[in-house]
């Protein structure tokens, strides 16, 4: 009698899995197909729902599976289920099933919510890569460090032979892209309907951001333009004052504020101020 998870690794790469019919093709799915395929129950049943591929330890229940958490040396056994913690670059972690390891990396069966091409699918753009064969290593950027594994319970598993699935539709079949050739003036010439309702064609649409832009650009162009004069005379104002007498220029003075102060302080706080004013108030 074969092994039920020799059939599943056989069956099972070049397939888009996603039993919970969510956010595409994630790594989460290939254990939760993984679990089903395998034990003969509902993945909500032998996996159980989790946030993140992380939180799999923790949330799949003791009855079919036997947790491991990783410690020096440690080397993952033939389908065993990998479980990463994830990092800064992957906050979710990461999960695949092992088909063979080494103390320097692990050969796995995977889906990577991550790599292209993708899909829009749920409100966002999510990978439509089907299950493939990777090598890991033990801990790397993306999938942060190996946290531990789960290893299926031998007295759980059901017998090798049809591959059958608890959660309907939980294979997707694969619909090979096809290349179109459009020419550019089709492209421009495509109608396109707003936001707002209105139509346009791609070409208006670039031509207004493209005058859009000029218009930012020139009145980038006056504001500099604008400053260059102030500043100007603001040189001229200050070389006036600092040409004053000594004593008039420490000649205590108060401001409309009710701030005393000098002349000679106040000329020496005009071009940070004006500087403050042009960059909206930080000085």
């Amino acid at each position: 009698m074969s092994d039920i998870r020799e059939d599943w690794a056989v069956t099972t790469v070049g397939q888009a899995l996603n039993p919970d019919r969510f956010a595409g093709n994630q790594c989460v799915d290939v254990t939760d197909h993984f679990g089903e395929c395998i034990f003969g129950v509902p993945w909500q049943q032998c996996v159980g729902g989790v946030r993140g591929a992380k939180d799999l330890l923790d949330r799949a229940p003791d009855e079919y599976w036997t947790r491991i958490d990783y410690y020096h040396g440690f080397i993952p056994e033939r389908f065993d289920v990998l479980v990463y913690a994830g990092d800064d670059l992957n906050e979710w972690g990461h999960t695949a099933v092992v088909e063979s390891a080494d103390k320097i990396g692990i050969n796995v069966i995977q889906q990577d919510g991550f790599a292209a091409p993708h899909q829009f699918v749920d409100g966002n753009w999510y990978s439509a890569k089907p299950a493939h064969r990777a090598r890991l290593a033990y801990s790397a950027r993306g999938t942060g460090r190996l946290l531990g594994v789960l290893r299926a319970r031998p007295e759980k598993l059901r017998a090798g032979g049809t591959i059958q699935l608890q959660s309907a539709s939980t294979i997707t079949p694969i619909t090979p892209i096809q290349e179109v050739e459009v020419s550019a003036e089709e492209v421009f010439n495509k109608k396109l309907t707003l936001k707002n309702g209105a139509e346009s064609t791609f070409e208006n649409q670039v031509l207004n951001i493209s005058d859009d832009l000029s218009k930012v650009l020139k009145r980038q162009e006056e504001d500099r333009n604008y400053a260059q004069a102030v500043n100007g005379k603001l040189d001229g104002i200050i070389n006036l004052i600092a040409a004053l007498p000594t004593e008039v220029l420490r000649q205590k003075i108060t401001t409309v504020d009710g701030r005393e102060t000098t002349l000679e302080t106040e000329v020496k706080w005009l071009p940070t101020n004006f500087q403050a004013v042009q960059s909206g108030g930080k000085a």
